[in-house]
């Protein structure tokens, strides 16, 4: 899903008839949450939901525990 995000970020940018304001403010907009959903699917979420940090440790954690190699 994070990457259909960032395709139709690249779709507005290039291929919607706007202004270039609302194209960027669209793409970027679609750009982040196919970040953030990107992000999300790799590592997860921790328990805190308000620390990026416990996330990364939860990932490291993961990783060594289920052998993964990402």
């Amino acid at each position: 899903m994070g990457g259909l995000m960032i395709a139709g970020a690249v779709q507005v940018a290039y291929g919607y008839p706007a202004s270039v304001g609302h194209r960027a403010l669209a793409a970027g907009g679609l750009a982040l949450l196919g970040i953030f959903l990107i992000y999300f699917g790799i590592i997860g979420q921790g328990t805190n939901r308000y620390q990026w940090r416990d996330d990364i440790d939860l990932h490291k954690q993961n990783k060594r525990r289920y052998r993964w190699w990402f």
